[in-house]
């Protein structure tokens, strides 16, 4: 099997001067078909190819789905293998955070594993969060790094769709609100952060420096009254009384 496949390939321990073959062994096998992946039912890719994900990362099985979905050949190596290509340039790339970030807002659609699945969007984007910092003040570093998140599509908003995260400067914003503004402005859901987030992903929605480079915004009192006027029933200005039920 492939446990045992992988067991013949030389680890890092390896003395001088077999150190340098090792290293050549890897170096000269990166665009050879020498790892297996599930892609496209199963074959075997190069490490040119490859996008490394660990079975000990947290959602790790979800981002492992969305890839191959999307035809991106994901392998599993035991650690020895892995390490054998960190030296050499552009094999086995970990799809990390900031990999799924990018790979995410290039793609023409999202898989649909991703699109269809609410709760493996979220999952996602949890992932996608994981490597900002919580807390940073907007004016440093670690929150400027929230503009990574602009033209991610993978906010989940209120009515059960997937919106696309905007810059700070955009129009349209998408709003964070309590339970009663958002049903106070169901006609508006669409816009809506879904309000029943895990703390994890809320968290960072809810923080100074993610509404600071993004197209979110906390639900002021004003803005709530400035919302009012796109979900009132037409014709209700300058009446005493009009009927109204939210939603």
């Amino acid at each position: 099997g492939l446990e045992r496949y992988y067991m013949v390939w030389p680890g890092e321990t390896a003395q001088e001067p077999w150190g340098s073959l090792v290293r050549r062994v890897y170096a000269d096998t990166a665009g050879l078909p020498v790892l297996w992946s599930l892609v496209g039912g199963g074959r075997w890719v190069s490490p040119q190819e490859a996008r490394y994900v660990s079975d000990e990362w947290e959602h790790g099985n979800d981002v492992a789905m969305a890839l191959l979905e999307a035809g991106e050949a994901v392998v599993k190596l035991p650690d020895h293998v892995r390490t054998g290509f960190a030296t050499v340039e552009g094999a086995v790339v970990p799809a990390d955070a900031s990999f799924l970030r990018r790979f995410l807002k290039s793609a023409k659609a999202l898989p649909s594993c991703v699109a269809s699945d609410r709760s493996r969007a979220i999952c996602l984007l949890s992932y996608c969060l994981g490597d900002l910092i919580l807390g940073c003040p907007a004016d440093t570093d670690g929150g400027e790094a929230y503009t990574c998140l602009v033209g991610l599509p993978l906010v989940p908003v209120s009515d059960g769709t997937l919106q696309v995260f905007g810059g700070p400067k955009d129009k349209v914003c998408l709003f964070l609100g309590s339970g009663i503004e958002c049903e106070l402005l169901a006609a508006l859901r669409s816009r809506i952060v879904d309000v029943s987030l895990p703390a994890s992903v809320g968290d960072h929605f809810g923080s100074e420096a993610l509404q600071a480079y993004t197209n979110v915004r906390q639900l002021t009192p004003g803005m709530v009254a400035d919302c009012l006027g796109q979900v009132l029933p037409q014709g209700w200005k300058g009446k005493s009384e009009v009927v109204w039920k939210a939603g």
